[in-house]
């Protein structure tokens, strides 16, 4: 009978220390995720603010496009307004009333 505890203790501390082992990349796993998603993020806010850098000295030079960094930004002036864009994609409007 003893050999029998012995051996169930043996597999219970192993059953215990897999889950913790499991548990803890669970977690890891978790931050690195959240990590790797915020610094997407930050990239893309950046990516934006260097759009939008490049669209003021645009606008402050008088060109209809300009291209800095890797960025490059469409100026495009109307009655109705000023557009601002960036690989097709309106990235800010102005409208006068």
């Amino acid at each position: 009978m003893e050999r029998i505890k012995k051996r169930e203790v043996k597999a219970y501390i192993l059953y215990e220390s897999l889950l913790a082992t499991v548990i803890l990349i669970f977690i890891v796993t978790l931050f690195v995720s959240a990590i790797t998603r915020q610094q997407r993020e930050i990239a893309r806010m950046r990516h934006r603010q260097e759009a939008m850098a490049v669209a003021l000295m645009a606008v402050q030079t008088n060109q209809d496009q300009l291209q800095v960094n890797g960025c490059r930004v469409h100026i495009f002036k109307n009655q109705k307004g000023l557009s601002i864009s960036e690989n097709h994609k309106e990235i800010f409007r102005i409208k006068r009333k």
